[in-house]
């Protein structure tokens, strides 16, 4: 009994990626894939509420009041970036349905350089802003940058993961779900991050 253990253990030293080489990654039936594709849009309803909460707040704190030295184009950066990975990883998702990996790291990786991007351009005005921070816009504008920098962190590192992946080939057309739900992370994250852009420097 000993010995087995050790030659499991031999084997997954030998193989790191053979600890996450499972069915339910590997293999999904379409119903199993179905639950799967439920449980991410319940993940993205549930991640939504935090950015509904911070509007509302921002909406009872300073009403429609911008200060008048803001920058739009502070924030239209990281919008900017975030919006072209949205349309990179869903082409990255179709050349991985149709076998292509190389294809599916080839849009992923331009990704994840747009994410960290983004999360640069984010993070700046959290230290380089022309209003004071303890006014009430100035609050719950640091509070919404920091919490877009977090979940773009998030974003990125997932699209990270599958670029792994497809490098260790845990991808192809029988095991898409892992690029479809980077790619649904990583929209839900754009979508939710011009939401906040446009409640914070345009209205």
């Amino acid at each position: 009994m000993d010995r087995n253990f050790s030659t499991s253990r031999k084997a997954v030293r030998a193989e790191p990626w053979t600890v996450i080489r499972h069915a339910a990654v590997t293999g999904l039936t379409p119903r199993q894939l179905r639950l799967g594709r439920f449980g991410l849009v319940l993940f993205v309803i549930s991640q939504a509420i935090p950015y509904f909460v911070l509007v509302n707040v921002r909406w009872m704190m300073a009403g429609s009041y911008i200060p008048p030295e803001m920058n739009p184009w502070t924030g239209l950066w990281p919008t900017l970036f975030l919006a072209v990975g949205i349309l990179l990883a869903w082409l990255g998702v179709q050349a991985n349905r149709t076998g292509n990996t190389s294809g599916l790291q080839l849009f992923f990786v331009p990704s994840v350089v747009l994410g960290i991007a983004a999360i640069v351009t984010l993070m700046i005005p959290l230290w380089v802003h022309p209003f004071d921070v303890l006014s009430h816009y100035g609050e719950i504008y640091v509070v919404c940058l920091g919490v877009a920098a977090f979940y773009t962190i998030i974003a990125t590192i997932v699209v990270l993961g599958v670029v792994f992946r497809a490098g260790a080939g845990l991808a192809g057309p029988r095991i898409s779900f892992g690029p479809e739900s980077a790619a649904v992370v990583w929209t839900f994250n754009a979508l939710a991050w011009f939401a906040l852009y446009v409640d914070l420097y345009l209205i």
